[in-house]
């Protein structure tokens, strides 16, 4: 795998190989802004990705052909992330977020315990 170097000073930053699929993403849709949101779960910080408007409380990172929408919450939680597009060996490809904040997740990061009694109730 070839090393990132990043070039400029943002929130979050992108490896050419993600942005090229953002571009051809944004061209096929006729959408240009793509919102990220993060959130804590039960095996940690989690990430979804979809087209959005922006409103005034966002953090809107421009691009050539697409900008990413960052809500206030999602930056705090992504500061420093960068996000690749990955293939793996089985040939399923996505986004990969590497996080340098990101909390070590655990059952105890759950209102649930991992293993608890209302967990093998709610799962059966």
């Amino acid at each position: 795998m070839e090393e990132f170097v990043p070039t400029t000073e943002r929130p979050v930053l992108i490896t050419p190989k993600a942005e090229s699929y953002l571009v051809q993403a944004a061209e096929s849709t006729g959408q240009d802004r793509i919102r990220i949101v993060a959130g804590l779960g039960c095996s940690g910080l989690q990430y979804k990705m979809g087209w959005d408007e922006s409103t005034d409380k966002d953090t809107v990172l421009a691009f050539d052909k697409f900008k990413l929408i960052l809500g206030p919450d999602t930056v705090k939680l992504m500061l420093g992330t960068v996000i690749d597009f990955v293939t793996s060996e089985l040939g399923q490809s996505g986004f990969s977020f590497e996080n340098p904040n990101a909390p070590v997740s655990g059952c105890s990061s759950c209102p649930k315990q991992c293993g608890s009694r209302e967990e093998t109730e709610d799962e059966g």
